[in-house]
């Protein structure tokens, strides 16, 4: 029989294919596909299919295959098997375009309903290993159809598997960051702070499941029996645990972190000596955002064993000073004062009421001293900087009101002479009344200043910021001396 002439040349079909190719997964495919035709069109095309001893090459072809088709064969395999393979090609390639087209809307749209920032990179690397993987399931499934025998169809449907398995990886990978970004936002819109924590941990741990997972397929698909390597651990068990101590003590750290709940997702802490924002909890260490905006993580073993100082969970914020006033201040001037002082207190709106002081209490080198003494509830530093101004102005308004005036560091110089005039008293007897009226003209002039002013009709607000046009609530606690 003479040989049919045939101008098909599978490379250059190929090179077009690949041409037309955005994905890397699918590229390669292409490639290696057409390393395998190039390696049968270098050998020239074969005899015909049919042997001497009458029977047929590889498998019974469907009846709707052209008759020339089925008759002749490359290095080995059917022609119609050669054909078909370019064809599961093609499809795939289009399958993987129509899913990257299709999947993006209804995502975009997910996104936008829910208002959640997910970055444009990461909705674009999801959607892009979403085409791979819907082209390797779609091989998958059709390769078994060709029916390859020996060694070339175990290392198709082989290399196909491994493909699948890496592909649903990444796509998993990404699409847990998209779930996982989707459920923070929820979360930072709920009062509780727990979710925070639970949304990363969660993110976390799925994706280390699709990893593990994805090996596990993956040495099931190259035949690789992971029996033995368990067993193998079981007998290097001790080894292994020596060496994993850490890690095993960081995950059951973080296991306790969540179950106790030390601290929780915007707390201001002190752990260890480290002073910050919890920022995340990790499987393996918790990252805290210091106030000098660098970031620090800390093994979750530590956290078990050390001393959490939690800011954060302060519902009252103390504040000590001293108010300085000068020597010549008379005494129904001390008594107004400190009354007027208390007065303000008990008015200012994000003051303690039930326990504060203030009180003379000590001559200093030049000045008296009032020790203030009080407590704000508040739900942030800086709304309670603004609080402590508001009281600091008020103050300052009802020292001029009253006649006193703010010492400073003074030194006053007295000659001594050896004849003078005896002292004369410069204040009378004290008696009730006159300290009784003293106390209430400092608390009359302070219900003065206090009765005009807007807080008293509502309530301010906690302190909010500017951000990319947005006004958002501080959660940044203060330096190491902002609790006093």
């Amino acid at each position: 029989m003479n040989r049919m002439p045939c101008n098909f040349n599978p490379l250059r079909v190929l090179a077009g294919v690949r041409r037309g190719a955005s994905s890397a997964r699918a590229r390669a495919v292409i490639a290696a596909v057409g390393v395998v035709v190039a390696g049968g069109t270098a050998g020239a095309w074969a005899a015909p299919a049919v042997p001497a001893s009458g029977g047929s090459v590889g498998p019974s072809a469907p009846s709707w295959v052209p008759h020339a088709l089925r008759a002749r064969s490359l290095v080995g395999v059917a022609l119609w098997q050669w054909v078909a393979l370019v064809a599961l090609v093609f499809v795939g390639v289009a399958l993987d375009f129509l899913l990257r087209t299709i999947a993006r809307r209804p995502l975009d749209r997910i996104v936008a309903r829910t208002g959640a920032a997910v970055p444009e990179t990461l909705l674009r690397r999801t959607t892009r290993a979403l085409g791979p993987f819907g082209a390797a399931v779609f091989w998958t499934a059709t390769l078994r159809v060709l029916a390859f025998e020996g060694r070339l169809g175990q290392v198709a449907i082989t290399a196909v598997g491994v493909f699948t398995v890496f592909a649903g990886v990444r796509f998993l990978y990404r699409l847990t960051d998209v779930i996982g970004a989707l459920l923070m936002h929820v979360a930072k819109r709920t009062e509780s702070k727990f979710d925070d924590i639970i949304v990363p941990l969660l993110r976390k741990t799925a994706k280390v499941v699709v990893v593990a997972l994805g090996v596990v397929y993956g040495a099931q698909t190259l035949s690789i029996d992971i029996v033995p390597l368990i067993t193998g651990l079981g007998i290097g068990g001790l080894a292994f645990a020596f060496a994993a101590k850490d890690t095993v003590e960081n995950f059951f750290g973080s296991i306790a972190v969540v179950l106790d709940r030390p601290f929780e997702v915007g707390d201001w802490v002190v752990v260890e000596g480290v002073e910050g924002i919890v920022e995340e909890l990790g499987l393996r260490s918790t990252r805290i955002r210091t106030f000098y905006n660098s970031q620090v993580s800390v093994p979750n073993s530590i956290l078990v064993r050390a001393r959490v100082d939690n800011y954060g969970r302060r519902r009252y914020r103390r504040w000590k000073t001293t108010l300085s006033v000068q020597y010549d201040t008379t005494p129904e001037q001390l008594l107004a004062f400190t009354e007027g002082i208390r007065e303000l207190i008990r008015h200012h709106p994000y003051t303690r009421k039930d326990f504060y002081q203030v009180w003379c209490h000590d001559f200093g080198a030049s000045s008296i001293d009032i020790l203030l003494y009080l407590f704000f509830e508040v739900p942030d530093w800086s709304t309670e900087l603004r609080e402590r101004e508001r009281l600091l102005v008020d103050i300052v308004r009802l020292a001029d009101r009253l006649g006193v005036q703010f010492a400073f560091p003074t030194r006053t110089v007295h000659l001594f002479t050896e004849e003078h005039a005896p002292p004369e008293p410069h204040y009378a007897v004290p008696r009730d009344a006159h300290d009784d009226e003293a106390r209430r003209r400092g608390a009359d002039t302070a219900r003065e200043l206090v009765a005009a002013q807007p807080w008293r009709d509502r309530m301010p607000p906690p302190v909010r910021f500017e951000v990319d046009g947005r006004r958002v609530v501080s959660r940044g606690g203060g330096g190491s001396d902002a609790g006093e």
